[in-house]
């Protein structure tokens, strides 16, 4: 699985009601929501921080300390990867109508934890936007790649269609593996263009130099693989 980043935090208290002043009022978090017993706050990339009261009724397996929810890119995954490793899933996984699931587990130690697919938490503090010239000096070594301005791409040519089809499975699969999407186009029967650049910011990110790089490590570790 890969982890992107923290999206959520939730406790429940006996203290709610102090606790929720306490975030609002000396640590300046914007409160969305107050009912039932909840205390919902949002932090400026969407972020969730829930404060539970005795009455919610949401919740109730919490004891001990807050629990965090890590934001993954695939949910489903994820969990499965959970189950694999015989981890023990307390909750869930649920879902929203706005999108977004959640499962609660317990750690080694003994403790809750939570991945989350949150639907309002911004992904693109992890998509830095990256120049042209910027691009081209960390692909100076990697001339195949062609820089333009708003995106970089690559074409590849090999014996036959089936050659070209395997290739992209593999590709595919460092796609998922380091949680980036590349444009990929057969054509010409033998020929694979790879295109990378970044819906959410319209251009070039460090994530598509990231994988042009993994991808020429992948191609030089299957050369050197080859008799």
């Amino acid at each position: 699985m890969r982890v992107l980043k923290l999206a959520w935090l939730g406790t429940r208290s006996t203290a709610a009601a102090e606790t929720a002043d306490f975030f609002a009022r000396v640590l300046g978090l914007q409160l969305e929501q107050s009912r039932n017993d909840l205390w919902v706050f949002k932090l400026p990339d969407g972020s969730a921080v829930e404060v539970f009261g005795p009455a919610n009724p949401d919740n109730r397996h919490f004891s001990g300390g807050p629990v965090i929810g890590f934001l993954v890119d695939d949910l489903e995954s994820a969990v499965a990867e959970l189950r694999q490793a015989e981890v023990e899933i307390v909750f869930g996984p649920r879902s929203s109508p706005d999108g977004s699931a959640w499962v609660h587990f317990r750690g080694p130690d003994g403790n809750l934890y939570e991945l989350t697919r949150a639907a309002g938490v911004s992904r693109s503090d992890l998509y830095q936007p990256v120049t042209p010239e910027a691009a081209y000096q960390s692909l100076a070594g990697h001339p195949a790649w062609v820089i333009e301005p708003s995106r970089i791409y690559r074409d590849l040519r090999f014996d036959s269609f089936s050659s070209a089809l395997g290739f992209v499975n593999r590709v595919a699969g460092l796609a998922e593996r380091v949680g980036h999407h590349p444009n990929i186009r057969i054509h010409e029967w033998c020929f694979v263009q790879l295109k990378l650049y970044s819906h959410l910011t319209g251009g070039i990110t460090q994530k598509d130099v990231e994988f042009a790089l993994a991808l020429d490590e992948m191609l030089a570790g299957e050369a050197q693989k080859e008799p």
